[in-house]
């Protein structure tokens, strides 16, 4: 009898194991969803939802193609070295770094963006999608660069900013929506409400 106890105990552990280990299919990741995720940086280093937990996040979406993006990865690093001392950080996620055919990393274009960021100065964070990204928030970005803020405890504190802005128009928006919470009120004249 305590053999077979211990048999059943032996395969209820194995079983858990493997099934603990099966990779889950990753669900897509949308605006106001961010959901789980688990993805590498441009250099190659594991990058989760966990490493912007306790920060908050200005998510920004781009493409290497966009026209001025020389001079928009300059503006996002004054705007993470102006706010790393408020607990903000800046990460991008480059949009055309997947092919949505065949789901394989364009490493070509990983290479171009290590190029725009250190010939530009940028030091913050450069992600490269997942499929779950390219099924729910790259689907949803009709134009780049897109961005929108995260909350520390992972809420969204805005609508989707469709379009790049200079150092100072950044600021003044970063100051009303992640700061003093401003995003979603009738206060905000940058905030349209959703249908």
């Amino acid at each position: 009898m305590k053999k077979t106890i211990a048999i059943l105990i032996t395969l209820c552990v194995l079983f858990s194991l493997v099934a603990g280990c099966t990779p889950k299919e990753e669900e897509p990741v949308k605006y106001g969803d961010f959901g789980l995720f688990t993805t590498t940086d441009i250099y190659g280093n594991a990058v989760t939802q966990e490493d912007f937990r306790g920060k908050r996040v200005m998510f920004t979406m781009w493409d290497t193609s966009l026209d001025g993006i020389d001079k928009y990865i300059g503006i996002l690093q004054q705007l993470s070295d102006e706010y790393a001392q408020k607990n903000m950080i800046v990460v991008s996620l480059i949009i055309d770094a997947i092919n949505p055919d065949t789901l394989e990393i364009k490493q070509d274009v990983v290479d171009e963006a290590k190029r725009l960021m250190e010939e530009n100065g940028g030091r913050f964070m450069v992600i490269v999608p997942t499929k779950g990204m390219l099924e729910g928030l790259i689907k949803e970005i009709e134009y780049t660069p897109s961005t929108f803020f995260i909350e520390t405890d992972g809420t969204y504190l805005s609508d989707m900013y469709v379009r790049g802005y200079g150092f100072e128009t950044w600021k003044m928006l970063i100051e009303d929506d992640v700061f003093n919470h401003k995003a979603f009120s009738d206060e905000n004249p940058n905030h349209t409400p959703e249908n």
